[in-house]
C-alpha cells in the first residue's frame, strides 16, 4: 500500500496500521512515521474547516487558508475567479503546497505556489489556495518590472542560491520565466504580516493584535476615540504610550512597518514609534520634527545610528499613511503611497530583547526618562511586515 499527498488525522491510535508496511511518504500523519517511503512527511494539525463550518457537512476537510478556501456551505460549483465560492480564513494549513512535488497542481486555483496540497482535494479545483506568489522574487508583495528586471540579470545564471531561480532547477531560464509571466500584477502581502493592530476598541487597556496574538498594553491613558478607519487611539503628547512587548518577530531583517497619523501639534520634536533595549541601543525608531517631517533611524552594529529624513510634511489635523522600509540595505520613507527619502545602513544590532513602544520614544526598561519624546495626537491601523514592500502596496496608501 502506498499514500502520498495524504492526510492521515484524528484517528485512534494514529491512524496507520505499521503491520500493513505501507509507504508513505509527503503525507501529514498523526503519529511520527519512520517506516517505508518516510520523504517530506510531517506531524501537524493539517487545520481541517470542521467540524462546525457548514451545517450540511460538519466534517469538512478542506484546508483551512488565509489567501482562500473553497467553501461547499455556498452551494456553488467551484470557480476560481467567483469569490461566493472561497472564504478567507485566519489562519493558514502547513500541509498547503507540502504534496509530492512530482504530481501535477495546475487544476489548483491560482495562487497554487506552483506544488500540490496533501490531502483529499490536492491538485483540484477545490485545493485551498497559496499564500506564495511565486514570480514576486524580490518579496515586495508585488510581481512587476522588479522581479522582472531581477530574472533579467540572472538569465542562466548556474549557481546555488540565485533568488531568480523560482523553481530551484539550478538555473534560471524559461521555467522561472513562466512564474514571474503567469503571476504578473498579482499582489499579496499578507504572507509577510507579523503584527496588525486594528485599534478599534472602544474601551479597556488592551489593544488586540491580529496576527499572532501579541497584544499591546495602554500606559497612562491613551484615549479610544474615531479613527481614519473604525476607531484609533488618541495620544496626549505628555505621557500616553502603547507597549507591544519585547517580541522579536517585531524587529525583522527586512520590514516594512506602516500605520495612519493624525498630529494635534507640530513645535517640538515627538516620538511615533521607537523599538528599543533597555541599555538604550536603538533597532529602529520613528520620530516628527516640528516642522511635521518625518525622522526615521536605524541602529548599526559597528557604527552610531543612521537616520533620514522626510521631505514631504505630515499636516497637523490631517491623516497621512505612513510607512518606514528596510531592505537589509536601505532605510525608506513612504508618505501617503509615495517614496519619499531614503538613506543606506550597514549591519543592524542584534535585535533580541527589544521592545516596541508607539506614541513614544520611551525604552523598557527606562533607565533615563529625560529623553523621553511622546507623540501627541491619533495613531490607527498599525502593521509589520516582514519584508520590504513596495510603496502604494500597504493597505491604506
Amino acid at each position: 500500500m502506498t499514500l502520498n499527498s495524504s492526510i492521515i488525522w484524528g484517528n485512534s491510535p494514529h491512524g496507520i496500521r505499521p503491520e500493513a508496511n505501507p509507504s508513505v511518504s509527503y503525507s501529514c500523519t498523526q503519529k511520527s512515521w519512520s517506516g517505508p517511503g518516510n520523504i517530506g512527511n510531517m506531524v501537524k494539525d493539517p487545520l481541517f474547516a470542521g467540524p462546525g463550518d457548514c451545517a450540511e457537512d460538519c466534517n469538512d476537510y478542506h484546508l483551512k487558508s488565509q489567501a482562500g478556501r473553497y467553501n461547499p456551505c455556498a452551494g456553488l460549483e467551484c470557480a476560481c475567479d467567483d469569490p461566493s465560492a472561497w472564504v478567507r480564513d485566519d489562519v493558514t494549513s502547513p500541509c498547503i503546497d507540502e504534496g509530492d512535488p512530482s504530481l501535477p497542481f495546475n487544476k489548483e486555483c491560482r495562487p497554487n505556489g506552483g506544488r500540490i496540497n496533501m490531502g483529499a482535494y490536492g491538485g483540484t479545483c477545490e485545493a485551498s489556495k497559496s499564500m506564495k506568489i511565486l514570480g514576486d522574487i524580490n518579496q515586495d508583495g508585488s510581481v512587476d518590472a522588479n522581479d522582472l528586471d531581477i530574472l533579467s540579470r540572472n538569465w542562466l545564471a548556474q549557481k546555488p542560491g540565485v533568488r531568480a531561480d523560482i523553481t530551484s532547477d539550478g538555473i534560471v531560464d524559461l521555467h522561472d520565466y513562466y512564474w514571474v509571466a503567469t503571476d504578473w500584477r498579482s499582489v499579496n502581502i499578507v504572507p509577510y504580516l507579523v503584527a496588525y493592530w486594528r485599534l478599534d476598541e472602544t474601551s479597556g487597556t488592551v489593544a488586540h493584535e491580529e496576527s499572532r496574538d501579541n497584544h499591546a498594553t495602554l500606559n497612562n491613558g491613551p484615549v479610544w476615540t474615531e479613527g481614519r478607519i473604525n476607531g484609533a487611539l488618541l495620544f496626549d503628547g505628555f505621557d500616553d504610550y502603547l507597549d507591544c512587548g519585547a517580541v522579536d518577530s517585531f524587529g525583522p531583517e527586512r520590514m516594512t512597518l506602516s500605520m495612519w497619523l493624525r498630529p494635534a501639534q507640530i513645535d517640538r520634536w515627538s516620538g511615533i514609534v521607537a523599538r528599543a533595549s533597555s541599555a538604550g541601543q536603538t533597532d529602529y525608531a520613528l520620530m516628527r520634527d516640528p516642522t511635521g517631517k518625518l525622522q526615521f533611524t536605524v541602529g548599526q552594529s559597528d557604527a552610531g545610528p543612521v537616520s533620514v529624513l522626510s521631505t514631504a510634511e505630515t499636516p497637523v489635523n490631517e491623516w497621512s499613511h505612513v510607512a518606514v522600509l528596510l531592505n537589509g540595505s536601505t532605510a525608506s520613507i513612504c508618505i501617503n503611497g509615495q517614496p519619499d527619502a531614503s538613506t543606506s545602513y550597514g549591519e543592524r544590532v542584534s535585535r533580541a530583547g527589544y521592545s516596541l513602544i508607539i506614541g513614544s520614544s520611551k525604552r523598557i526598561p527606562d533607565p533615563d526618562p529625560r529623553w523621553n519624546t511622546f507623540y501627541p495626537g491619533k495613531i490607527d491601523e498599525i502593521r509589520i511586515y516582514s519584508t520590504a514592500l513596495k510603496c502604494g502596496v500597504n493597505p491604506g496608501d
